[in-house]
């Protein structure tokens, strides 16, 4: 029996959910894994080497598909000892650089269309 016949074999014994497809879907959600922590590696980075004092003091905790990966939601939150950083100028910061950030992410991924970055401060 081919290789082929045998996994379609395995996946019906299986019974999946409906919907669910049994070849690529493990794999893309494996890749958009593989997307979010290579993008909040990259994001760390830049905010570690950022010139503005207030981004540079920014940690990741993490990124999300936000629904998917077309869009994601990046998770930061204040690392700096500055009692004064306020969370509004903190975001407002954030969606200026937005575009910047963005290429950034375009350059570092391969992909065709860089994702959509939305933050939220914690």
């Amino acid at each position: 029996m081919g290789t082929k016949k045998a996994f379609a074999s395995a996946a019906i014994n299986l019974e999946l959910p409906t919907g669910y497809e049994a070849r690529g879907h493990g794999r893309r959600d494996r890749k958009i894994a593989q997307l979010c922590r290579q993008i909040e590696q990259l994001l760390s980075m830049v905010f570690a080497g950022h010139e503005d004092e207030m981004l540079n003091d920014l940690m990741v905790d993490s990124v999300i598909p936000a629904p998917d990966a077309s869009h994601l939601l990046v998770t930061v939150y204040y690392a700096g000892t500055d009692e004064v950083a306020d969370a509004k100028a903190i975001i407002s910061r954030l969606n200026e650089e937005r575009t910047a950030l963005r290429t950034e992410v375009a350059q570092a991924v391969n992909r065709r269309k860089a994702p959509e970055i939305s933050f939220r401060l914690i």
